[in-house]
């Protein structure tokens, strides 16, 4: 996890990548309370993007019926991390945990689909996989967890639940790993 506004983003990012191998770094705007639009946050995917590491963004932190002080009491939807994805839109980007709402205008759901994203399908929102798959397309989604806030088979289920019409064999090796690997260069 990177905070934008801690001003030793830059070197941990460095080490991380050069003396670890990282491929991608996690964001939590609203955890380390700065916008999705904020200034560090844009230099912060820019330079992401420089260096070919995915973003990701988890659209949901915990489990909003259990509470602790430390809790953010937002939670995110969809359409609340386009303005990130607009002003860097050569950035690769995961969204994990579709939470909450799902719609989109038209330019926003456009917008999702030129970009480099994913989607993990562990989000309590994916509840008909094949109709994202045929919304977004079948490149946009790879197998999440969300482990260890909630268990770690929804998301598999969703995938291999699929029946033959929604998802042939090699869509289903695609959302297993395939789309996964691609985007991590692995």
């Amino acid at each position: 996890m990177i905070n934008p506004i801690y001003a030793g983003w830059r070197d941990d990012i460095r080490t991380c990548c050069d003396k670890m191998g990282m491929k991608g770094i996690r964001v939590h705007p609203l955890y380390h309370d700065y916008e999705v639009n904020d200034p560090s946050l844009i230099e912060l995917v820019k330079h992401a993007r420089d260096r070919d590491l995915v973003v990701a963004f988890s659209l949901r932190m915990v489990d909003s019926r259990q509470r602790s002080w430390m809790d953010v009491s937002k939670e995110w939807e969809l359409k609340d991390i386009i303005p990130v994805v607009r002003a860097v839109p050569d950035a690769k980007f995961f969204i994990l945990n579709l939470a909450n709402s799902l719609k989109l205008k038209d330019e926003d759901t456009d917008c999702l689909k030129q970009a480099n994203i994913l989607f993990d399908t562990s989000g309590r929102e994916i509840k008909s996989l094949h109709e994202l798959l045929d919304q977004f397309g079948k490149d946009k989604f790879a197998f999440g967890t969300h482990s260890p806030i909630l268990d770690y088979i929804t998301g598999l289920l969703r995938i291999e639940a699929s029946r033959e019409n929604e998802a042939d064999f090699n869509t289903k090796e695609l959302l297993r790993s395939g789309n996964a690997r691609r985007m991590l260069g692995i």
